[in-house]
Protein backbone atom coordinates (compact mmCIF):
# COMPACT_ATOMS: atom_id res chain seq x y z
CA UNK A 1 0.00 0.00 0.00
CA UNK A 2 3.38 2.59 0.69
CA UNK A 3 4.90 2.01 -2.73
CA UNK A 4 1.12 2.36 -4.02
CA UNK A 5 0.49 5.68 -2.32
CA UNK A 6 4.30 6.53 -2.94
CA UNK A 7 3.41 6.03 -6.86
CA UNK A 8 0.41 8.18 -6.62
CA UNK A 9 1.87 11.14 -5.18
CA UNK A 10 5.09 10.92 -7.75
CA UNK A 11 2.42 10.66 -10.58
CA UNK A 12 0.06 13.43 -8.64
CA UNK A 13 -2.59 10.75 -9.59
CA UNK A 14 -5.49 11.84 -7.13
CA UNK A 15 -7.97 8.76 -8.48
CA UNK A 16 -5.18 6.69 -7.30
CA UNK A 17 -4.82 7.99 -3.84
CA UNK A 18 -8.53 8.21 -3.48
CA UNK A 19 -8.72 4.24 -4.00
CA UNK A 20 -5.98 4.33 -0.92
CA UNK A 21 -8.17 6.36 1.84
CA UNK A 22 -11.04 4.88 3.10
CA UNK A 23 -14.77 5.77 2.73
CA UNK A 24 -14.71 8.23 5.82
CA UNK A 25 -12.13 10.20 3.79
CA UNK A 26 -9.21 11.46 5.05
CA UNK A 27 -8.12 13.20 8.19
CA UNK A 28 -4.79 15.39 7.71
CA UNK A 29 -1.97 17.68 9.50
CA UNK A 30 0.84 19.94 10.08
CA UNK A 31 2.63 19.12 13.01
CA UNK A 32 0.13 20.61 15.07
CA UNK A 33 -2.52 17.89 16.05
CA UNK A 34 -5.80 19.30 14.40
CA UNK A 35 -6.38 17.57 11.40
CA UNK A 36 -8.68 19.07 8.26
CA UNK A 37 -10.54 16.32 6.66
CA UNK A 38 -10.99 15.54 3.16
CA UNK A 39 -14.06 13.96 1.30
CA UNK A 40 -13.37 11.47 -1.45
CA UNK A 41 -14.17 13.87 -3.55
CA UNK A 42 -12.04 16.21 -2.75
CA UNK A 43 -8.78 13.39 -2.47
CA UNK A 44 -9.81 12.91 -6.10
CA UNK A 45 -8.75 16.20 -7.36
CA UNK A 46 -5.85 16.47 -4.52
CA UNK A 47 -3.08 17.83 -6.77
CA UNK A 48 -5.33 20.25 -8.87
CA UNK A 49 -6.52 21.55 -5.34
CA UNK A 50 -5.20 25.17 -5.11
CA UNK A 51 -7.77 26.23 -2.22
CA UNK A 52 -5.90 28.02 0.55
CA UNK A 53 -6.87 25.88 4.11
CA UNK A 54 -6.11 27.23 6.94
CA UNK A 55 -3.74 24.42 8.93
CA UNK A 56 -3.14 26.59 12.06
CA UNK A 57 0.15 27.46 13.62
CA UNK A 58 3.48 25.44 13.58
CA UNK A 59 4.71 23.69 16.96
CA UNK A 60 6.28 27.19 17.61
CA UNK A 61 2.93 28.75 17.65
CA UNK A 62 2.42 32.05 15.48
CA UNK A 63 0.27 33.07 12.52
CA UNK A 64 -1.93 30.40 11.07
CA UNK A 65 -0.66 28.88 7.75
CA UNK A 66 -2.81 28.89 5.13
CA UNK A 67 -1.44 26.10 2.47
CA UNK A 68 -3.19 24.40 -0.34
CA UNK A 69 -3.13 20.65 -1.55
CA UNK A 70 -1.86 21.11 -5.38
CA UNK A 71 1.96 22.99 -4.31
CA UNK A 72 2.38 23.18 -0.39
CA UNK A 73 0.96 19.96 0.85
CA UNK A 74 1.97 17.86 -2.15
CA UNK A 75 5.61 19.29 -2.46
CA UNK A 76 6.03 18.14 1.12
CA UNK A 77 4.24 14.75 0.22
CA UNK A 78 6.61 14.55 -2.17
CA UNK A 79 10.05 15.65 -0.13
CA UNK A 80 9.84 13.33 3.05
CA UNK A 81 7.89 9.56 0.69
CA UNK A 82 9.78 9.64 -2.28
CA UNK A 83 13.74 9.83 -1.42
CA UNK A 84 15.34 6.57 -1.94
CA UNK A 85 16.43 6.25 1.31
CA UNK A 86 13.19 6.54 3.09
CA UNK A 87 12.88 4.11 6.30
CA UNK A 88 9.65 2.58 7.11
CA UNK A 89 8.67 1.34 10.50
CA UNK A 90 5.18 0.06 11.00
CA UNK A 91 3.51 1.18 13.95
CA UNK A 92 6.74 3.28 15.33
CA UNK A 93 6.83 6.74 14.57
CA UNK A 94 10.46 6.66 14.70
CA UNK A 95 10.90 10.06 16.68
CA UNK A 96 11.99 8.91 19.64
CA UNK A 97 10.51 11.99 21.22
CA UNK A 98 7.31 10.78 22.34
CA UNK A 99 5.43 7.43 22.92
CA UNK A 100 6.32 5.82 19.29
CA UNK A 101 3.83 3.28 19.81
CA UNK A 102 0.59 5.70 18.31
CA UNK A 103 0.40 8.49 15.76
CA UNK A 104 0.68 11.09 18.39
CA UNK A 105 0.76 13.88 15.86
CA UNK A 106 -2.52 13.57 14.69
CA UNK A 107 -6.09 14.07 16.85
CA UNK A 108 -9.18 12.49 15.45
CA UNK A 109 -11.91 12.92 18.14
CA UNK A 110 -12.44 9.90 20.04
CA UNK A 111 -10.04 7.68 17.99
CA UNK A 112 -6.34 6.85 18.45
CA UNK A 113 -4.32 5.89 15.50
CA UNK A 114 -2.43 2.58 16.82
CA UNK A 115 -2.40 1.08 13.53
CA UNK A 116 -0.06 3.06 10.99
CA UNK A 117 3.06 3.41 9.13
CA UNK A 118 5.48 6.14 9.42
CA UNK A 119 7.81 6.90 6.11
CA UNK A 120 10.57 9.22 7.46
CA UNK A 121 13.36 10.94 5.30
CA UNK A 122 16.35 11.09 7.61
CA UNK A 123 18.66 14.02 8.05
CA UNK A 124 21.78 14.37 5.50
CA UNK A 125 25.50 13.43 7.04
CA UNK A 126 25.95 16.57 9.00
CA UNK A 127 22.55 17.68 9.68
CA UNK A 128 20.78 14.64 10.82
CA UNK A 129 18.07 16.85 12.72
CA UNK A 130 16.52 17.87 9.27
CA UNK A 131 14.10 14.71 8.75
CA UNK A 132 10.88 14.83 7.73
CA UNK A 133 8.21 12.41 8.27
CA UNK A 134 4.40 11.09 7.59
CA UNK A 135 2.48 8.92 9.72
CA UNK A 136 0.25 7.20 7.78
CA UNK A 137 -2.63 5.89 9.87
CA UNK A 138 -4.62 2.63 8.79
CA UNK A 139 -8.42 0.95 9.04
CA UNK A 140 -9.53 -1.83 7.95
CA UNK A 141 -12.65 -2.14 5.88
CA UNK A 142 -13.99 -5.24 4.56
CA UNK A 143 -10.72 -6.82 5.15
CA UNK A 144 -8.79 -4.17 3.74
CA UNK A 145 -6.76 -1.78 4.98
CA UNK A 146 -6.79 1.57 3.65
CA UNK A 147 -5.27 5.14 5.06
CA UNK A 148 -7.88 7.32 7.11
CA UNK A 149 -5.19 10.04 8.42
CA UNK A 150 -1.70 11.33 7.07
CA UNK A 151 0.12 13.39 9.70
CA UNK A 152 3.34 15.53 8.65
CA UNK A 153 5.97 15.97 11.28
CA UNK A 154 9.67 17.09 11.86
CA UNK A 155 11.72 17.86 14.53
CA UNK A 156 11.94 20.99 16.02
CA UNK A 157 14.26 22.75 18.52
Amino acid sequence: MIAAFQKAVQNRDGQAFAKLVAPQGLYLNLEDRNAVHLSLDEVRGFFDDRTPRNWGPDYGGGPDRMKNLATDIAALLKDDLLPKNVQIACNDNQDRLVDTSTLGEIELPGYTIDNFYSVMRPGEPGNELDWGAWGIGMVYWNDKPMIIALAHYVWTP
